[in-house]
């Protein structure tokens, strides 16, 4: 049904998000730089390589992670721990694209073994919360890869 694949591609195309380069704004207060930012999405990376998740887990998570930043710049607040974001915003990706759901206690252990970071499954799940409730909920992303497949 093609009339139905154009529009569903015309609506992604239209809730697509350009998040903007908020870490380039003066005086900003969640204090990221460029670099710090890509040590974030490093770490967002390698965390989907080491699960073997897709690369549709690994877009969101990016995407996750910066419209939060995006949203606390406007908010004037303070970002969290770069790396927990990282991790949580890999595991709320997991929720919606793998088939597996993802365990916070093997996360907890990962984080441990590979990156020699302490972290407590509840420290993950407070973050998570407070990323759903500034997000308002609206989690999904049209990803590069439905555009690609599109094309």
């Amino acid at each position: 049904m093609p009339e139905v694949a154009q529009a569903s591609y015309l609506n992604a195309l239209s809730v697509e998000r350009a998040i903007g380069d908020y870490v380039a704004i003066t005086d900003n207060s969640i204090k990221v730089t460029e670099e710090v930012r890509l040590c974030m999405v490093t770490v967002i990376v390698e965390i989907t390589r080491l699960k073997n998740y897709k690369e549709e887990t690994l877009y969101l998570a990016a995407s996750l992670a910066d419209r939060y930043l995006a949203m606390l710049t406007l908010l004037q607040q303070e970002s969290p721990c770069l790396i927990k974001l990282a991790f949580v915003s890999v595991l709320i990706a997991a929720k919606f694209e793998e088939p597996l759901q993802p365990s916070f206690n093997r996360m907890v252990r990962l984080i441990k073994s590979q990156y020699n970071f302490d972290i407590t499954k509840d420290e993950l799940i407070q973050l998570e919360s407070q990323i759903v409730r500034v997000l308002d909920w609206d989690l999904h992303f049209a990803t590069p890869c439905f555009f690609l497949e599109r094309f």
